[in-house]
């Protein structure tokens, strides 16, 4: 093997290994900047209200600026539960739209609870990434009781809801250029060397 071949392997072995090691976890708290909600029967109007109980009430959260890809997302969530019409509340999870996952919350009633769900997917790669967790199950009938959720502006005991990804950085379209003139000539020298 000459010193070139050689040379230009070592050199693409550095670049696939950085992209690998670069992989990372990133974590936005639920709350403030970039935090949304929707419930159908009480409308906020200085800030976004965290208790929901009607189908189709939502908390969002956007985070993190690319482009990145990833395909794994963790929701860690401290909640508050007082339905008394329902033994769960139901959620479906989108991530930029796309649905990813579903989980359910149960009783009793507790004032601050803690549960983790894990979503894995197809990689998905973007500037930015929207999550939405919106009720799925039916609507709580009146004085049924709500579920809400702590956030950065409602969280005591420090405690509040939050959002991890399992991100990479997407290699720049320079460096992507590098690998196909660099695998050419890998081939170009093997078919030389195995015709001599």
């Amino acid at each position: 093997m000459t010193r070139s071949v050689r040379s230009l392997l070592l050199a693409i072995a550095v670049l696939t290994t950085t992209s690998a090691t670069l992989g990372a976890q990133t974590t936005t708290p639920f709350g403030g900047v970039n935090f949304s909600c929707l419930n159908a029967t009480y409308v906020p109007t200085t800030s976004c209200f965290s208790y929901i109980w009607n189908r189709n009430d939502s908390w969002g959260q956007s985070g993190l600026m690319g482009p990145m890809s990833t395909g794994k997302l963790s929701l860690n969530l401290w909640y508050g539960y007082s339905l008394t019409s329902a033994p769960q509340a139901d959620f479906n999870v989108f991530l930029n739209g796309n649905a990813v996952g579903n989980f359910s919350l149960g009783g009793p009633s507790v004032d601050l609870a803690n549960a983790t769900f894990d979503f894995f997917f197809s990689p998905v790669v973007a500037n930015s990434f929207d999550v939405e967790i919106l009720w799925a199950g039916a609507s709580a009938p009146s004085a049924g009781g709500s579920v809400g959720i702590y956030t950065t502006d409602f969280a005591p005991y420090e405690r509040f809801s939050d959002m991890t990804l399992d991100v990479s950085p997407v290699p720049e379209p320079a460096t992507l250029a590098l690998f196909a003139p660099g695998l050419l000539l890998i081939g170009v020298v093997a078919r030389r060397r195995k015709h001599r």
